[in-house]
């Protein structure tokens, strides 16, 4: 195995920690009801989600991204959906997302900005949890299986 190769069987073991910690992640929703707990949890799913999927660095490649074929087809929707929350408003500031709006108005003679921003609705995303569930438990079982492949290429075989 080459060094690069070395590198890419790596990269893909660490996208495994990434699943399995959105899993666990997941997993904590059931346990609580309060919003704001749930909404900071489905945020950090999604970024734990996320990560593989984005641009990262290597040492010997430049850059690593997991594929989107090991996304299935009956996904593709929520996981673009995941993705765009993730890279626009979960772990960036995009403005493109936001569109904020600044006024100016005065208050007691001095003046005053308020901003209004688009944001997020949490509950439309909770909802879909089942789905996210099944999303990352097939990605990380078709992960699995990619990396099943790359060790029987490692493991020596005996005669």
């Amino acid at each position: 195995m080459s060094p690069q190769d070395l590198e890419a069987y790596k990269f893909l073991r660490l996208c495994s920690i990434d699943l399995d910690t959105t899993r666990h992640t997941l997993a904590l929703l059931r346990r609580y009801k309060r919003a704001d707990v749930r909404s900071v949890l489905i945020r950090e799913a999604a970024v734990s989600y996320g990560r593989p999927f984005s641009k990262n660095h290597g040492e010997l490649i430049e850059f690593h991204k997991l594929s989107k074929a090991l996304v299935p087809d009956w996904a593709n929707q929520l996981h673009k959906e995941l993705l765009r929350l993730r890279n626009q408003q979960f772990a960036h500031t995009d403005i493109k997302f936001y569109k904020p709006k600044v006024a100016q108005f005065t208050l007691a003679g001095r003046p005053w900005f308020p901003m209004s921003f688009k944001s997020y609705d949490y509950a439309a995303l909770l909802a879909k949890l089942p789905q996210i569930q099944q999303l990352v438990h097939e990605v990380d079982q078709n992960l699995c299986t990619q990396l099943v492949r790359i060790e029987r290429r490692l493991t020596p075989r005996s005669s």
